[in-house]
């Protein structure tokens, strides 16, 4: 395997960290919203505190998880800066491309993630005169921010790969 096909994989492989990183986090996130903030389970009951070190754990794990890959990866762009011609070879207009699709199809995500957090607050006390399920503010802006990165890795990893 040449040093070329070597970068490409771990830099594929970084993207895939940090995209188990941020998914474990928005996981964590939906449950503990769904949770804590909707009454599915008592605060007061001895499962919710259960529950909610669960949560906490896997918060942290991804945490550690996303600033693991994030210093491979500046590890990766250091490796990179020392060798131009091995830079200018991974950076290449596929590449470019697929950032692009990426980009472009991670803004239709966070729109329509946007439209579905509206309808949530909105048409429920329109129809039915109270709120189906409660998000926070703090929580909405997180979900949206973590959809944005997931989307965007998810997808440039499904552009880029291997045709």
């Amino acid at each position: 395997m040449s040093h070329i096909e070597r970068m490409n994989r771990f830099r594929k492989n970084l993207l895939k960290g940090i995209l188990w990183g941020f998914g474990i986090w928005i996981t964590a996130q939906v449950i503990w919203t769904g949770i804590a903030f909707n009454g599915i389970i008592s605060q007061t009951s001895h499962v919710f505190g259960i529950v909610g070190h669960i949560i906490q754990f896997a918060v942290y794990a991804s945490i550690l998880i996303t600033i693991f890959f994030s210093l491979k990866y500046w590890r990766y762009k250091w490796s990179l800066r020392k060798d131009p011609q091995v830079r200018s070879a991974l950076d290449d207009e596929r590449l470019r491309l697929s950032w692009l699709k990426a980009y472009r199809f991670a803004f239709f995500t966070v729109v329509v993630s946007y439209i579905i957090l509206f309808l949530n607050e909105s048409i429920p006390v329109i129809i039915f005169h109270k709120r189906v399920v409660s998000i926070p503010q703090e929580t909405q802006t997180q979900l949206t921010l973590l959809v944005a990165v997931l989307s965007c890795v998810g997808a440039f990893l499904h552009y880029s790969r291997e045709e």
